[in-house]
This record gives structure tokens, sequence and C-alpha cells, in this order.
């Protein structure tokens, strides 16, 4: 035969009240306290530390301290109440209200803060991508005028201009001086221009429609020129923001 356990032998019935503001309250009728005894140190400590682990308010715990006097004072029957009613976090009230108008305002100007910083960044970052499409289309015509100063040939012998882009209107190169200007279109800087011009050490290359000089140092090196540029050789329209950084200087 099964021995049940201790608490079996003390329990006559157990009921669960309902409806009440408080809850479900268990009720817990002792009938033997002789073989109770020994527990109630146990279960009162237990009570006890539930109650205040559980934050019950006030009245709930004078009702619990009663109810462990009464099991600890050999009473017939005692009121458990574990809470369900949890103290309220202040912070948790404040969180279901959302924001106030004050954060909203932060917000906000931190978004404009941020929108007028980038947005100008981002337009100007556009532009060089832009620009760079020019700068691609003028390596055909640097390669030209190397080869022909190579030679002593005319500096834009052989050169065929590329076909205009949404972005680049022309890219062209001087008979006289070999220097390469690419011609944007409107959408860029209201069509300005940007040149590179070949440079032989210091000087600039001498060339005419028949032939060109030689570099003495044989070779040629470029200068990449916006309006913003110190360097020798024509200069470009284009604003400096516009350009690759070695175009700037």
């Amino acid at each position: 035969m099964a021995v049940k356990p201790p608490f079996f032998h003390f329990c006559k019935q157990l009921r669960v009240k309902s409806g009440t503001p408080n809850g479900f309250i268990p009720r817990i009728r002792v009938t033997n306290l002789g073989r109770l005894r020994e527990d109630l140190t146990f279960l009162g400590s237990a009570v006890d530390l539930v109650g205040q682990k559980m934050s019950l308010p006030e009245p709930h715990q004078r009702r619990s301290a009663r109810s462990v006097g009464a099991l600890r004072a050999g009473t017939k029957s005692a009121h458990f109440l574990p809470s369900t009613h949890l103290t309220e976090d202040p912070s948790m009230k404040r969180a279901q209200q959302g924001f106030t108008l004050i954060e909203l305002m932060i917000v906000v100007a931190i978004i404009g803060i941020l929108a007028a910083v980038a947005l100008p960044a981002y337009q100007d970052y556009t532009v060089r991508a832009k620009v760079s499409e020019g700068l691609s289309l003028a390596a055909g015509a640097k390669a030209t005028v190397a080869e022909n100063a190579a030679n002593g040939a005319p500096l834009k012998s052989g050169f065929q201009a590329p076909e205009p882009t949404k972005n680049v209107a022309s890219v062209s190169i001087s008979e006289t001086t070999g220097e390469i200007t690419i011609t944007f279109t409107s959408a860029i800087d209201n069509g300005a221009t940007l040149v590179l011009a070949p440079r032989d050490g210091a000087n600039a290359l001498s060339g005419t429609a028949t032939a060109s000089t030689i570099p003495a140092s044989g070779s040629i090196t470029w200068n990449c020129l916006s309006a913003a540029s110190t360097r020798d050789g024509a200069k470009g329209t284009i604003k400096g923001k516009y350009v690759p950084a070695e175009c700037r200087s």
C-alpha cells in the first residue's frame, strides 16, 4: 500500500474562492494538528518569504501574518494569501504614456540637423560620381596625346571624340598644347569644364597641325585643373568640391 505524503493526512478539504477583489484565495483546513506540528515552522517561514518577495499590499501582509500566527499557534484553520497584486513599477506606467512634447521636439531637431548636414554632402557626392565619368572618357584622349608627343606627331592626330552622354557633353584636345578639356552638361555645375594639362617637366607641350615637339624628359605628366587649382596649365571652371582631390590643388 502506497504511503501518502504527510501533508495529505492533514488536509480535509481544499477550497478555492473566486470573485473577490483580491483574486483567488486558497483556503486549507487542517484537521490533524499533531502530525503537522513539525512542519509549521518551515511552512510559516515560507509564507513570510513569499509575502516579502511578492510585495503584498499592506492589508494582505497583515492577513498573511495572522494566518501564519494561527498555524504556529495550532488553530484548526488558516488562510494562505499568495498575492496576485504585485506593486506597479512606476517606470512601466511612464512607458505606457508615450513621448512627451519636449521629447518629440528634441527628436525633430536632431533629424533636422542631420538632414541639414547630410543632404548637401550627399548631393556633392552624386556630382563627383558624375564627374568621374568625364575622367573615364578622357582616358583615351590622354593615351592619344602621350603617343603623339613621343613620336613628334600632331598632338590630337587620330583622336576620335567619344559620344556625348547624360553627364558629359564633349571631350576635346588642344592642337597646340595637348590640353584635354572635358565639358559637362548643364546638370553638373551649369556646364562647367575640367582641364587635363600635359607637362614636359615644368613646361607645356608644343604642337602644330603637322607636328609636335618631343618631350625632353622622355615622358609627360598630367595636371588635373579645376577652378580651385593652382598648378600650371589652363584652369577649368568646375568648382573644387565637385572634383577628385588631385584636381583641387
